[in-house]
């Protein structure tokens, strides 16, 4: 015991030491370089400034100062620069031999500061030339200290994240290693093994959301939370919107509300909005209770972790039970589905697209087990799971993956059920729990119908989404083979739709198909079950290009279910448990020749290459269009061959660049709290807590207040406000603007009121002044200065974010 503690120690610190080391392997470069420059002002071309006794002033709104022809290496750039009010942004723009003009993509960016500061910025390039923009605000008057080119240099430490770091990847490496020489012993005790692990990671605060995107539209917070990994900014659906409405109910959930008044002026059902309640929908969302009972820092980090254990656990007895028990492939499997593209980029929206997921495959797993055990109590507790997942998979509502994935679970079941129709047994009290449990889902469904009916109208009657109906054939063939180009998209964001969008599940089915013809008479495992499977994999195919007759779309409910989001979602999962199976059955019985395997490669290539040349794959791969078809190629063929350590291997690798590493790993909440004006508002909530906020002329700011717990007019409305925008549009002329799911955004005018929309989900309120007291704020948060309304107050100016908090006195 003692040497396995001495060994585990010296993991970390060999971890720790290669982390320091890699972290600062420039600056430690640097010490053998002496290519420190300071740059004098006068060699630069100025735009936009003068001169003024103690410095410069912004005679603009973008001045900027360049230094052409620099043509050096430069790490860091070092600005010393006293602002005179700050908050506007400095950005350091630059231009290399791939990028020749100054773009937003070859630049970076930091909110200046009231005072003297120091600002640095890591380049690591080799420059052109540069290009410093110093604020967007007129008449901000500001001294330059310096400009320095390399400064002495100085390491990057922060010795609790750099520990938490080598903690987590010699938790990882001990993991794996674990995992390899005591398999059995693992599989044995995987349930407290994930338990312990999930208690670790919440205790930790760990999660994957991307709220560092709020240094971004904020101001740098005081505390950063992430560890590892990058903040996506297209999972706005993730730290915009859902993330807020899950910190803003932990906060102020209230028990039995259905509606947050925090958002719209007669609230806003969260159970519709997937968000945490006190409600008996809750008891289905496991995943939500940690926010109810924990607060918002361990409430984040049980969110993610609960869920991406049990995807992984659930996954797993699939996979075994599909593979009658084959070890390695099913742990494969868990691993592949659980970090598989759509479910990592669609980890957390108001979708719910993972958790209903995880409902599904609970369901599955349960009737699995009920059917196999024979302890009364077992029956009676996996009963209980069974209902308290379909209240789960019920109350998350989102049509478009409900109803095709409800399907796919209810198939499943039945395949089970002939599977094991032999052994199978009920008792008197089986069906009294049955009983009770039909009951218990009955009573919430008819609750949750009686609180919601009137929302649920409002919703099917928007502009946006609104009451849509899909008939089926509107998908080209070659988006099928989508997930060819996913290895790229945590590098590289897709540029023929969004990265979710875009996301599918990786599966061989082209090749499973292929194979069919050659081994039809082949004695399989689990045939009854596949094949049901199957068979529903190909109504699904047939829905992607088939224009069905809408009483047929209607009755089968699929004419909630579009296209793109069956053929990413709920066909892609499908086609991986075929795929699974397919690989375990191949490798235990090997029935291929190599003529045959080659042949079926030289068929699935035909429909890799198609598939690519066809989409604007071709344009997003460009020179990867070859080495990408070449390894999926290559992934078939082993497969074939059943060599199966060699797929294990190379489909890790694939699984690790294409799912792992598209969430960031963080710890705590500090992107969002630790700030000043953080700190600020939430002062003036707890002195005004019915007080209502205008985030003025932002998309984003009213979600900022909306997590920090303050009453919106306005932010992200999951249903409209139309008693509110009727107050302003009283002759109903903007209807068709506001009937929607919209993040909204105000600005103020002299002009009378009007709505302009901005895009499908967002429109914008040119509010006439004297119309704002029939919004009912109080406070105003502000990206620029309101000098000319007389009873407006500032009460507080944050120089690091530049914002303005107001509270209104009087009228306009």
């Amino acid at each position: 015991m003692k040497s396995k503690a001495i060994l585990l120690l010296s993991v970390f610190i060999v971890v720790f030491i290669g982390l320091f080391v890699f972290e600062n392997y420039s600056t430690l470069m640097s010490y053998f370089k002496n290519n420190k420059e300071i740059i004098s002002i006068e060699r630069g071309q100025l735009k936009g400034l003068e001169k003024i006794d103690g410095g410069y002033k912004s005679l603009e709104d973008d001045p900027w100062i360049e230094f052409a022809n620099i043509n050096t290496y430069i790490n860091e750039i070092e600005l010393v620069i006293t602002y005179s009010k700050g908050g506007g942004p400095l950005q350091i723009f630059y231009t290399d031999d791939s990028n020749l003009q100054y773009t937003e993509s070859s630049s970076f960016r930091e909110q200046s500061k009231q005072g003297d500061n120091k600002y640095s910025f890591q380049l690591h390039k080799h420059v052109n030339s540069l290009r410093i923009d110093f604020t967007n605000q007129l008449n901000e008057e500001f001294n330059i200290g310096s400009i320095i080119l390399n400064p002495e240099p100085s390491f990057s430490f922060e010795f609790k994240k750099m520990a938490l770091r080598a903690f987590l990847i010699s938790f990882l490496l001990t993991f794996i290693y674990s995992l390899i020489k005591y398999l059995d012993t693992v599989i044995k005790y995987r349930y407290l093994i994930a338990l312990i692990i999930f208690v670790l990671f919440v205790a930790l605060k760990l999660h994957g959301s991307s709220i560092g995107m709020w240094n971004n539209n904020i101001s740098q917070a005081d505390t950063n939370s992430k560890i590892f990994g990058i903040d996506r900014a297209i999972r706005s659906d993730e730290w915009l919107v859902q993330t807020p409405y899950m910190f803003s109910q932990a906060e102020h959930a209230k028990l039995f509300e259905y509606k947050s008044s925090m958002v719209r002026s007669d609230g806003q059902n969260m159970v519709l909005a997937n968000a945490p309640t006190f409600t008996i929908e809750t008891l289905g969302k496991p995943f939500y209770w940690g926010f109810l009972l924990l607060g918002v820092d361990y409430g984040l980090s049980w969110f993610y972790c609960l869920k991406l254990i049990l995807l992984l656990l659930f996954s797993f007895e699939i996979c075994m039970y599909l593979t009658m028990r084959n070890k390695v492939i099913s742990i494969l499997g868990a691993v592949w589905i659980a970090f598989s593209p759509p479910v990592q980029w669609w980890y957390t929206t108001g979708a719910g697209v993972v958790e209903l997921i995880i409902y599904s495959q609970a369901m599955v797993v349960s009737v699995i087990y009920f059917l196999e055990l024979k302890s009364q109590k077992c029956r009676i507790a996996l009963l209980g799971a069974i209902t308290l997942c379909s209240m789960g998979f019920i109350f998350t509502i989102y049509p478009a993956v409900q109803v095709p994935l409800g399907i796919l679970t209810l198939v499943f079941i039945l395949g089970v059920y002939i599977n094991n129709r032999q052994k199978v047994f009920v008792t008197k009290y089986d069906w009294l729990s049955f009983s009770l449990c039909v009951v218990v889902l009955a009573f919430a469904v008819v609750l949750f119908v009686y609180n919601s009916m009137t929302d649920i109208s409002l919703m099917l009657n928007t502009v946006y989404p609104g009451r849509r109906v899909t008939l089926g054939g509107d998908l080209a063939f070659s988006n099928l083979q989508f997930y060819l180009s996913n290895w790229l998209f945590p590098f590289k964001d897709a540029t023929y739709l969004n990265n979710s969008e875009a996301s599918s599940f990786i599966n061989f089915m082209p090749a499973f198909m292929f194979s069919i013809i050659f081994i039809f008479r082949q004695k399989f495992n689990n045939l009854k079950l596949v094949v049901l499977v199957f068979v529903y994999f190909i109504f699904q195919i047939s829905w992607l290009f088939v224009k069905y007759p809408e009483i047929i779309a209607k009755a089968s409910l699929f004419s909630f279910v579009p296209e793109t989001r069956l053929a990413g979602i709920t066909l892609g999962l499908t086609a991986v448990y075929l795929s699974i199976w397919f690989i375990a059955e191949v490798i235990r019985l090997k029935p291929f020749n190599l003529l045959k395997i080659i042949m079926i490669c030289s068929l699935v290539f035909v429909v890799y290459y198609y598939s690519v040349q066809k989409s604007d794959m071709s344009n997003y791969l460009g020179e990867f269009i070859y080495p990408t078809l070449l390894f999926f190629i290559f992934m078939n063929f082993i497969i074939l061959r059943g060599m199966k350590k060699t797929f294990v291997v190379c489909m890790a690798g694939l699984i690790f660049i294409s799912g792992v590493v598209v969430n960031p790993i963080s710890s705590g909440t500090g992107d969002i709290f630790d700030r000043p004006i953080a700190s600020k508002i939430t002062e003036i909530i707890q002195k005004d807590e019915q007080a209502k906020w205008i985030a003025l002329d932002s998309l984003v700011n009213g979600q900022y207040l909306l997590s920090l717990g303050a009453k919106t007019f306005n932010s992200v409305h999951f249903l409209p406000d139309l008693n509110e925008w009727k107050k302003m549009d009283v002759n109903g002329e903007y209807m068709d603007v506001y009937n929607r799911y919209a993040h909204v955004k105000v600005s103020f005018t002299n002009e009378p009121t009007s709505f302009q929309l901005m895009s499908p989900d967002s429109f914008n309120i040119e509010l006439n002044i004297h119309d704002l007291d029939k919004t009912g704020v109080q406070y105003i948060l502000s990206p620029k200065q309101l000098i000319d309304y007389k009873n407006f107050n500032e009460i507080y100016f944050d120089p690091s974010s530049g914002l303005y908090i107001y509270s209104i006195v009087g009228g306009p």
